[in-house]
């Protein structure tokens, strides 16, 4: 699912920092609707496979993201530099677009909720594994002043079950 070629929606028509009619008010919207709808579809999939636990399907999803996300961003960046006449030519489309951008804030909250929970998931497993490795190897070792270690008493592996 590449869709960074839909990613440049209507901005081209109107790259100058001027919005002269409503028709240019509205397209500034129009530009945000459209790359907002690809970007939720992709965030809630993410979210989704993170939920599942199925960590490969939801990195396939991460150029699509990336990509959607800048062009995004970018179209945000305009309307900002733009708001004041964008509300002043196109307040209904300024409206509708205030409350999808509220439907998808949701959908993005939810997506990091979900990555924090992960994220805390592994490195709370790192540090238990880090803990039980110190442990079955007698702790950390220092050199005496002959420069020398203890043999250490036996090796430690470490086991990863991708199945969990």
């Amino acid at each position: 699912m590449n869709t960074t070629n839909a990613a440049t929606p209507q901005s081209a028509g109107n790259p100058a920092g001027t919005v002269a009619s409503a028709a240019d008010a509205e397209a500034i919207c129009a530009a945000i609707e459209q790359l907002m709808e690809p970007l939720k579809a992709v965030v809630e999939a993410e979210t989704r496979y993170l939920k599942a636990m199925d960590i490969a399907e939801a990195e396939l999803l991460q150029d699509d993201k990336k990509d959607l996300a800048g062009a995004y961003i970018r179209e945000i960046t305009r309307y900002k530099a733009l708001a004041a006449e964008v509300r002043r030519l196109a307040p209904g489309q300024v409206e509708k677009l205030a409350r999808k951008h509220h439907a998808f804030r949701a959908s993005i909250l939810e997506n990091e909720r979900i990555l924090e929970s992960l994220r805390e998931v592994s490195a709370s497993l790192i540090r238990k594994t880090a803990e039980r490795m110190g442990e079955r190897s007698g702790g950390p070792r220092t050199y005496s002043r002959s420069a020398s270690t203890a043999a250490p008493s036996k090796a430690a592996a470490v086991a990863v079950n991708r199945r969990a």
